[in-house]
């Protein structure tokens, strides 16, 4: 409700800088209005959290320098899987792509896009992650169960991006779809870790990250460093269960070599599978699929290992 009302007050802006206030137009000063909206949730966590006897640094914990890494490692899963969910909610309302991007065409201020780049990430980032996934997902899931915990947020994390596309019905739709799936990736990455701070910084990467995306870097040197943005963190992963695993203790190299095993042998199943699909006609895919197959099955696995051993 408060991005449909943050949505008029772009609607101000927008005349006060344009002379048509066109709702591509609306929708892109809106990110003015989300920043304001993200405080105002921010606020509104601390004050119910004091009347918990608990604070927001409690519920974001500490920072630890090994959380870049972590979170580095949930930025490759996670965008991955949100280039997957888009393509699911596409598929499911166009039957395919979708039309040309309303908001094209519309000259964007070097401020907007200074403001929707380096600002706009990091508040969405911690309201949406300490709303959603740091408040509503343990207690939900205290009261209710781990799947209403998990599938809720997710659900409200979905209907919430109806703000940011109000251009059509099937847009609208098609957001919440990609969205609310994106919801339960966090979800599993937030019972898979426990570590809230290395959720705000995958999803920091993420916003920034498809924000450059969405824009179209013009320049094809800095599409090419765009693209070697997700190595480092590759190289991290396998750093990171090395390390993991000498560190862990017995049930917990347990846990990560059955999460392995899952994540392998499923991966393993639906690339070969699609690759005889692929020899009768199937669309060939990059093999970069091969790759978000693989993690994501391996973050299918971990969350399964979880459940398995939590429930």
């Amino acid at each position: 409700m408060l991005l449909l009302i943050g949505d008029g007050v772009a609607y101000g802006i927008a005349r006060m800088f344009t002379h048509e206030a066109t709702l591509a137009s609306v929708l892109l000063y809106g990110n003015v209005a989300v920043v304001a909206v993200d405080i105002i949730t921010l606020a509104v966590v601390v004050i119910v959290l004091r009347r918990e006897a608990t604070m927001l640094r409690s519920l974001i914990g500490r920072f630890r320098f090994g959380d870049i890494g972590w979170g580095l490692l949930l930025f490759v899963i996670g965008m991955l899987g949100f280039l997957i969910a888009t393509y699911i909610g596409n598929l499911v309302m166009y039957r395919g792509p979708p039309p040309t991007d309303a908001g094209a065409g519309v000259a964007v201020p070097p401020w907007l896009a200074l403001w929707s780049i380096v600002v706009l990430p990091i508040t969405v980032a911690l309201a949406e992650e300490t709303l959603y996934r740091g408040y509503l997902q343990p207690r939900l899931t205290m009261r209710c169960g781990l799947w209403v915990g998990l599938l809720v947020p997710a659900l409200l994390f979905g209907l919430q991006h109806v703000a940011f596309s109000l251009t059509t019905p099937q847009a609208a739709a098609s957001r919440v779809i990609t969205m609310a799936l994106v919801g339960v990736l966090l979800g599993a990455f937030y019972l898979w870790r426990q570590r809230l701070g290395q959720l705000i910084i995958a999803h920091w990467l993420i916003d920034v990250v498809g924000l450059l995306l969405r824009n179209a870097v013009g320049e094809v040197s800095w599409r090419m460093l765009l693209g070697l943005i997700p190595v480092p963190a590759v190289l991290f992963i396998a750093w990171a269960a090395v390390r993991y695993s000498r560190e862990a203790d017995e049930f917990a190299r347990r846990q990560l070599t059955e999460s392995l095993a899952i994540g392998f042998w499923g991966g393993s199943a639906l690339v070969a599978g699609y690759g005889l699909m692929d020899s009768f006609g199937a669309p060939t895919l990059s093999w970069l699929w091969a790759f978000a197959t693989y993690m994501l099955c391996w973050a299918a696995g971990a969350a399964i290992v979880g459940f398995r051993y939590h429930s």
